[in-house]
């Protein structure tokens, strides 16, 4: 059997978590925690059923908060688990979900309908495959006790129940259960759970294309560069007026300075020749 684990990371191996577990194992009277359920609820799974079929583990339905313990993608169809830790006596009549009274010893409703709670896990189910669109005929929903603790007396019930001493029978069941979905349709399915396991990251940033680099093809070329600003000549208010190039302040300024080496050559040549 193949497992796809869909626990969320942020809830794996914390240390309260880690802790609580260690302090289980030291006092054995605390109980066991949910976890350690799953994994004893799991190996019977894993030991009676082949790879034809997929477990998907603490599955998440989108605006939900309470995790999927099991779910079961095989040749029968899929099966969703409600997977209930607590003890107890119940009486279960079609969708009707009673609670043995310890004080009175009468049965009267519970506070929560572990049927319909069931029937609306599965159709979550259903509905979220649909969206897919891997849309099944039906979703089987299963109640599954997980401690042998409880007793239950059963009229007609509009679900599946299994107690804990059931699980075996259940497994030999689904293996020689009619064929509802064959392996393509049990792969599809379960590649659904096993993308939101281990979703796919797409890596940063842009590969180069050397073919299209050389042909010209699909590659932004470089923006040209901004011309360099000309550098800007302070002058006199009255001069700006003027409205010159920079070009034609050179040429000015190099003719000023032209004529100013003339006059004084001049001034010298006068005084050269009037001693």
């Amino acid at each position: 059997m193949k497992l796809i684990d869909c626990t969320k990371k942020a809830t794996k191996g914390s240390s309260l978590d880690e802790g609580l577990g260690q302090l289980r194992e030291k006092l054995p009277f605390l109980g066991k925690s949910s976890a350690q359920i799953q994994a004893m609820m799991l190996v019977h799974f894993q030991r009676g059923l082949d790879n034809r079929f997929t477990m998907i583990q603490n599955f998440v339905p989108e605006g939900q908060t309470r995790p999927i313990p099991f779910m079961l993608v095989g040749p029968p169809g899929v099966l969703v688990f409600n997977l209930i830790m607590g003890k107890g006596v119940y009486q279960i009549k079609e969708e009707t979900w009673l609670e043995l009274d310890k004080n009175t010893r009468k049965y009267h409703l519970a506070q929560v309908n572990l049927v319909k709670q069931t029937q609306a896990l599965a159709q979550t189910v259903g509905v979220f495959l649909s969206e897919k669109g891997r849309a099944v005929t039906e979703v089987m929903p299963v109640l599954l006790f997980a401690d042998a603790g409880v007793h239950i007396e059963q009229k007609r019930p509009a679900i599946r129940v299994v107690l804990a001493d059931g699980i075996d029978r259940l497994i030999v069941s689904l293996v020689q259960a009619n064929e509802v979905l064959n392996s393509v349709d049990v792969k599809r399915i379960a590649d659904i759970f096993e993308a939101i396991a281990h979703p796919v990251t797409s890596p940063t940033g842009t590969e180069e294309d050397f073919f299209g680099k050389d042909l010209g093809l699909g590659v932004e070329k470089p923006k040209p560069k901004a011309p360099r600003p000309e550098p800007q000549i302070k002058l006199p208010p009255f001069l700006a007026r003027l409205k010159f190039t920079r070009q034609q302040w050179i040429i000015l300024v190099v003719i000023l300075f032209l004529n100013i080496l003339l006059l004084m050559a001049a001034i010298l040549l006068v005084v050269l020749t009037a001693g």
